[in-house]
């Protein structure tokens, strides 16, 4: 449940991080 939780995490971090960069 932690790991799902922290690749949840990065998903999101990474997707706004790609959002900025646009």
């Amino acid at each position: 449940m932690k790991v799902k939780r922290i690749s949840l995490c990065t998903c999101t971090v990474i997707w706004h991080i790609r959002s900025e960069q646009q």
